[in-house]
């Protein structure tokens, strides 16, 4: 139905459409969990994918809130700098622009890409089913499962639990 079941989604769409019947001139940015170098650890509230290199790093099995198959859209940090710069030089820029890869990953595809133990939790109220950037404002270059294979191979750790420099 497209109302927020959230917090955090029902005030993003509200100030959007705060901005949209308002003369305030304005672009509204939705981002789709960002990932890439320079993540932010938030703690409980980071992303799945820092959530899940923390863990990694820390030699924890990689915890997976019920099925694993709620699906998010995620976009590389690059092709949101490149959407940001993009908007910057365009003169018909929308008032809200959506930064995803229009191609939403299930959690489960997400912690396996790491080739690490996995445990399942109970799953968490209040979350979406599914995430989905419909219409990107740019053609994402970055794929969200090869991005983490790769970090990976760069992360590789002994059992030791210390960074494997080979």
């Amino acid at each position: 139905d497209g109302v927020p079941n959230n917090v955090y989604g029902w005030s993003k769409l509200t100030a959007e459409d705060y901005g949209l019947k308002s003369d305030a001139q304005f672009i509204a940015l939705r981002y789709f969990n960002v990932y890439g170098p320079g993540e932010a650890d938030y703690g409980e509230y980071s992303t799945v994918v820092r959530k899940f290199k923390n863990d990694y790093l820390q030699g924890k099995p990689l915890t997976v809130f019920g099925t694993g198959k709620k699906e998010r859209d995620f976009t590389h940090v690059n092709d949101v700098v490149q959407g940001i710069l993009q908007l910057m030089a365009d003169p018909s820029a929308p008032n809200v622009a959506h930064f995803g890869s229009g191609d939403p990953k299930t959690i489960s595809s997400i912690a396996d890409c790491f080739d690490h133990p996995i445990v399942h939790s109970f799953d968490r109220k209040g979350e979406a089913e599914k995430t989905f950037c419909q219409t990107p404002y740019v053609e994402p270059t970055h794929n969200v499962h090869e991005y983490i294979k790769q970090w990976v191979m760069e992360n590789k750790s002994d059992n030791n639990g210390t960074k494997n420099s080979s």
